[in-house]
């Protein structure tokens, strides 16, 4: 993967993005996630059941996929929204020696832009954007008890 050196710092997508717009977006679990692979096994036992009506899948089904759509503040409070927001547009200072043989760094403005993560107050939670010239997604990581981090949400914000 290349990544554009600078970090994506846009007028949209920036402090207050984070503190007040993020709170009426949408976000779904990651597929990697344990939740989202427990309903994905959940929707495909229900499709593929010959004993349940088909009304009763569609509302079986809708159900799960509620389940898998998560509102921002339903794992961050307004005062860890405020608190990423003080950290954001920081310019970020990538250390190209802790990036892995897989990435690169690029000036070519058309690469995968990513912004300068931040971080809830407890920093068990991190924000960044991912950008490309085909879009925008807004990805949340959880850290776990091991001290691991892992994509736990995402969300589309705009597609081109």
């Amino acid at each position: 993967m290349k990544i554009y050196e600078r970090s994506y710092i846009g007028k949209e997508y920036n402090a207050n993005f984070i503190r007040d717009e993020v709170y009426n977006i949408f976000v779904s679990y990651a597929y990697s996630t344990e939740i989202y692979q427990t309903n994905a096994k959940s929707s495909k036992a229900i499709e593929s059941s010959e004993e349940i009506s088909v009304e009763r899948k569609r509302v079986l089904l809708d159900s799960i996929n509620l389940n898998l759509k998560l509102s921002v503040s339903d794992f961050l409070s307004e005062r860890d929204r405020d608190y990423m927001s003080k950290m954001a547009d920081k310019k970020l200072k990538w250390n190209p020696q802790s990036l892995t043989s897989k990435i690169s760094l690029t000036n070519d403005t058309k690469a995968i832009r990513i912004s300068v993560p931040v971080f809830n107050q407890d920093h068990t939670i991190s924000a960044y954007f991912l950008g490309s010239p085909n879009g925008l997604e807004l990805i949340f990581c959880k850290k776990d008890e091991a001290g691991e981090w892992y994509r736990f949400a995402e969300s589309l914000v705009w597609i081109s």
